[in-house]
């Protein structure tokens, strides 16, 4: 049985794994933060971890192993005022309005 974790909990463990097993010569990467979002299929949520760009060091596969082990054993709890749902509502939306905002200013 997986252990549940708030997501909160859930992105200081991936921080901590991915700073004890970082390559020691990166010194730039970062661990992301997970974000709920809608599902693709099912329009049910579902967790993201938006990757790192490739580094020489191969930090983005540390990042996809540690987050999967950490996917695998354990449930992270979504909390409504913890959603990255409407924050990604928001950051759509606004892409949106951006994208309409610089087609009316080209003309």
């Amino acid at each position: 049985m997986k252990k549940t974790i708030t997501a909160t909990e859930a992105a200081d463990l991936l921080r901590r794994e991915f700073e004890r097993l970082k390559p020691a010569g990166c010194t730039t990467c970062k661990a992301p933060t997970p974000y709920w979002g809608p599902g693709i299929r099912s329009g049910a949520g579902y967790w993201y971890l938006r990757m790192i760009a490739p580094c020489s060091f191969g930090c983005s596969r540390v990042i996809s192993k540690v987050w999967s082990d950490l996917t695998n054993e354990h449930e992270i709890r979504r909390s409504d005022e913890e959603s990255g749902q409407n924050r990604f509502k928001r950051a759509v939306e606004e892409r949106g309005t951006g994208a309409k905002k610089k087609q009316f200013s080209k003309r």
